[in-house]
C-alpha cells in the first residue's frame, strides 16, 4: 500500500518561539479553525487538538490505496514522467479520458494502472458508440458539454446501453471553462440532472465531477438520495473555499432540531471519491479537507478507494 499524507505546509507570520516551524504553523491553523467553527462539539474538538499540541489532524497519514477517478491525458510519456509522484500519492489506478485514441494506447501499455474512459459526445454519438467503445477496450464514459440538459430523454438510449454494458460514467457538472466560439450552455450541466438519470437507470453508476462547482447543494442531494451517484471534489472552484464552508455543507442536525449543534454527516462525506482532474496538487486539498472536518480513517478509505471500486464494478 502507498501512503497518503494530509500534512501540508501552512505559511504565515513567524513567532519568536522555539517551536518547530511546521508544528507552529499547524497550531496557528487549528486555532483559526476553532474560530471558523463556532459549533459546539466540533469547535471544542479542534480547540482541544490545538491545546494538546498534537500537530496536524491527519487520519490520511495511515497507509491507503487511492483510485484516481478523474484524470486527463497529457501525453504518451506522462506515466513515466509522473509515476514516482503518483506512487507517492498512493495511486493504484488512474481513470483517464479526453484524447480517446491516445488514452486507449496508454491503457494497453499499462493495463493494470490506466483505466481508459471514452469521451462521448452525447449529441453526435449514441448507444452504438457506447458498444463500440466497450469492444475497443474502454471501461467507462466521460460526458461533458451537452447541448441539452443531461437528463433530456434524447440521451436515455445512451444511458440505457451504458447500464446494460456495465459502463460507468464520469460526468462533468457545474461551470465549464468558457472559450471564444465554444457554445456551451452552463445550465445544462446542473448536478440535479443526475438524480433524474439515476431514477430511470438505477444500475448506471455515475461520478459527478467537481462537486457541482457552483451548485454544490444539488451535488450533495444527488449523493444523499441516489445509491448509484458519487462525487469528486476536483477542479478550480471549490478548492478556494474555506474549511468553514465545507463544515456548513456537510453538517447536519436531527430532523426539526435546528437548535442543536450540528455534526458532520459521515455517510454523506462517505459518498465522495478522489479525483485529481488536471493538476497533481489535489491530494493536498483532500488531505486538508479530511483533517479540517476530522474525517475518520474508515470513511477516508471509502473516499480514496472503496467507493471507486463500487463505481467501476467490472470496469476495474
Amino acid at each position: 500500500m502507498r501512503a497518503i499524507s494530509s500534512h501540508t505546509h501552512l505559511h504565515g507570520p513567524e513567532e519568536d518561539t522555539p517551536v518547530d516551524p511546521d508544528k507552529r504553523s499547524t497550531l496557528k491553523k487549528l486555532a483559526m479553525l476553532s474560530l471558523l467553527f463556532p459549533f459546539g462539539r466540533f469547535s471544542g474538538r479542534i480547540s482541544r487538538i490545538a491545546t494538546a499540541n498534537t500537530g496536524a489532524v491527519a487520519p490520511g497519514e495511515a497507509s491507503m490505496r487511492v483510485i484516481n477517478c478523474h484524470a486527463h491525458f497529457h501525453g504518451p510519456d506522462e506515466v513515466e514522467q509522473k509515476r514516482a509522484l503518483w506512487d507517492s500519492l498512493g495511486y493504484v489506478k488512474i481513470c483517464m479520458s479526453f484524447n480517446n485514441d491516445e488514452v486507449l494506447k496508454l491503457a494497453k501499455r499499462y493495463p493494470d494502472y490506466i483505466v481508459p474512459f471514452y469521451r462521448l459526445d452525447l449529441d453526435r454519438e449514441g448507444p452504438d458508440s457506447v458498444e463500440a467503445a466497450k469492444e475497443q477496450g474502454f471501461r467507462g464514459l466521460k460526458l461533458i458539454g451537452p447541448r441539452q440538459p443531461y437528463s433530456h430523454e434524447l440521451y436515455f438510449p445512451t444511458y440505457e446501453r451504458a447500464e446494460a454494458l456495465d459502463m460507468p460514467a464520469l460526468i462533468h457538472t457545474g461551470y465549464v471553462a468558457v472559450r471564444p466560439g465554444r457554445g456551451v450552455r452552463q445550465e445544462n450541466l446542473r448536478p440535479i440532472y443526475l438524480v433524474t438519470i439515476a431514477s430511470y437507470f438505477p444500475k448506471f453508476r455515475m461520478v459527478g465531477a467537481h462537486l457541482g462547482n457552483q451548485w454544490p447543494m444539488e451535488a450533495v442531494e444527488a449523493m444523499a438520495t441516489c445509491e448509484n451517484v458519487w462525487y469528486d471534489m476536483s477542479g478550480g472552484t471549490i478548492r478556494h473555499y474555506p474549511a468553514s464552508w465545507f463544515q456548513w455543507l456537510f453538517a447536519r442536525v436531527k430532523r426539526n432540531k435546528t437548535g442543536q449543534p450540528p455534526e458532520i454527516d459521515l455517510d454523506l462525506v462517505g459518498k465522495l471519491v478522489f479525483g485529481s482532474d488536471n493538476p497533481d496538487d489535489t491530494m493536498e486539498f483532500y488531505g486538508n479537507f479530511m483533517a479540517s472536518l476530522e474525517i475518520p480513517a474508515e470513511v477516508q478509505e471509502k473516499v480514496y478507494y472503496s467507493n471507486a471500486v463500487r463505481w467501476l464494478g467490472s470496469a476495474r
